[in-house]
């Protein structure tokens, strides 16, 4: 979007003013092709950022797992259990930042941006999971939290 502006910008504005002149319309392409540059940077710094910033806040929500959530001491309240808070709060918190990409990024720029996020945060539940043990009943409460929403 931000790019589309700038070339809008350019077009309706900036080329108008140089009139017939092939060396000032060249110049001006040239200086458009160095701003280009300079937006698309700070662009994906930003984006970047935020992908930093998401995986940072989904790490403290995994954070909060109680060590004995996979190793409930009744297998009948494990059971009954749907999923654990940091489960919740992991889906709900990814729902948010796919409802604002989807809002935000169009195309390409979408995929590649949840792309990123999902095999960032597939790594740190994959990290995460490995602190824990799982009986049984853990393991049925575990693949409920792994395959919800």
């Amino acid at each position: 979007m931000t790019m589309h502006l700038w070339q809008h910008y350019v077009a309706t504005a900036l080329l108008p003013l140089a009139g017939p002149s092939v060396a000032i319309r060249r110049e001006m392409g040239i200086f458009n092709n160095h701003v280009v540059v300079r937006i698309e940077g700070k662009i994906n710094e930003v984006v970047q950022r935020a992908t930093d910033a998401i995986v940072a806040w989904l790490g403290v929500l995994l954070a909060r797992q109680k060590k004995l959530d996979f190793r409930p001491k009744d297998d009948s309240v494990a059971l009954d259990r749907a999923n654990t808070e940091p489960c919740l709060a992991c889906s709900a918190f990814l729902q948010r930042v796919r409802d604002v990409a989807f809002a935000t990024l169009t195309g390409r720029n979408r995929e590649v941006f949840l792309s990123e996020v999902g095999i960032t945060f597939h790594g740190l539940l994959l990290e995460h999971l490995r602190k824990f043990q799982v009986s049984a009943a853990g393991g049925l409460m575990l693949t409920k939290c792994v395959r919800s929403e």
